[in-house]
């Protein structure tokens, strides 16, 4: 017997922004920067891979910042 895997989910621009605890215009603000991989399904339907945010976040944990602005110590 063969080992069936499951595809991977593929997760809504809302659904990003709910785990992320962002706006969805966030998210696809780190979609058109390359920071956040996506697949194209149409023109206008675009998905995220469940794997691709968990390293996104992952990464943003590691190095402290949630995106690119300079961070506030006051």
């Amino acid at each position: 017997m063969t080992e069936q895997t499951r595809p991977e989910k593929l997760l809504t621009i809302s659904e990003v922004a709910r785990r992320l605890s962002v706006t969805p215009r966030t998210v696809h603000r780190y979609l058109a920067a390359g920071k956040l991989p996506r697949v194209q399904l149409s023109a206008r339907a675009v998905r995220i891979r469940e794997g691709d945010l968990e390293e996104f976040i992952e990464a943003r944990l590691k190095g402290g910042q949630s995106d690119d602005r300079p961070a506030d110590f006051s």
